[in-house]
């Protein structure tokens, strides 16, 4: 027969049905035939490549992907990320990078989607370039999902202050989800400011309790006999020149276990040698 039909190669999907029974099926098309050969012969990445551009699988993976990914973002949302950081000290601790590397880690579905959109890879030479752009479509996107996620918003905004930017600026970024408002801006630098100097006046007020008890014991050393006994008590001492409630709290808890009204020389001399061995606070 020189004109006989050749049957092409098909797939053929056979499926129990029960009871020793058989229910023989064809594939529709050559797409959907290829994926069912490869599922079989396990070539997992053709068959994802496949059904991305397989008509009717890629509608149900765009929304099955669609749904992992707003789970994925719900539970973000909902940890302890580094995008609700808010006190001046965790938002100086705030890096990009660091952010970059949290998504990586707790949304790798939205990591590789924005990843892939910027076309870049982190074994790229051009992968810390991005990353700036990366942490801010994050930001954007968690902050509106939680307005609580605004770290990166605040430090935006820091900057724009800085700058010199006018209100209605950011109203602009504001609405875009790149800063916070400028009532917000205004009310962080009054809270920043609030807290400026608490480091340095804790380290003034330990430096002016040591020299004042220092001073405080010399002067009483001073006035006194060798033999005397001296009275420490607060109503003896409050006439001194160097007295104040730092001082007499602080050589009180260099006398602890003695009886303030029975105290000698050698005893003030003691606390005096102790003080002088605790190293100065140094301020940071």
């Amino acid at each position: 027969m020189s004109a006989q039909a050749v049957e092409k190669p098909a797939v053929k999907v056979v499926i129990p049905t029960g009871d020793n029974t058989y229910s023989f099926r064809s594939t529709p098309d050559a797409a959907t035939a290829d994926i069912v050969k490869n599922i079989c012969n396990r070539n997992w990445k053709p068959v994802v490549n496949a059904t991305f551009v397989h008509e009717e699988l890629k509608k149900e993976l765009l929304s099955s992907l669609a749904k992992h990914l707003a789970r994925e973002m719900t539970e973000y949302t909902r940890s302890e990320s580094m995008l609700k950081f808010s006190t001046p000290s965790e938002l100086a601790c705030f890096s990009n990078r660091k952010l970059v590397h949290e998504i990586k880690v707790f949304c790798p579905l939205w990591y590789t989607c924005i990843t892939g959109a910027a076309c870049v890879d982190p074994s790229d030479e051009k992968f810390d370039e991005s990353i700036n752009s990366l942490a801010l479509a994050t930001s954007a996107i968690t902050r509106l999902r939680n307005p609580r996620m605004s770290a990166h918003a605040k430090r935006v905004s820091t900057v724009l202050v800085l700058s010199g930017e006018k209100a209605a600026d950011f109203t602009r970024l504001n609405r875009l989800g790149i800063c916070i408002s400028h009532g917000q801006v205004a009310r962080d630098q009054a809270e920043v400011g609030r807290n400026h100097d608490s480091k340095v006046l804790l380290w003034k007020k330990a430096i002016e309790e040591r020299n004042g008890t220092l001073s405080l014991i010399e002067e009483i050393l001073g006035q006194q006999l060798l033999d005397d006994i001296i009275d420490v008590s607060k109503s003896s001492l409050e006439s001194k020149i160097y007295y104040s409630s730092q001082a007499f709290e602080k050589l009180m808890d260099l006398l602890a276990g003695c009886d303030t009204r029975n105290i000698s020389k050698v005893d003030l001399k003691e606390a005096k040698c102790k003080l002088l061995k605790e190293e100065p606070v140094s301020y940071r």
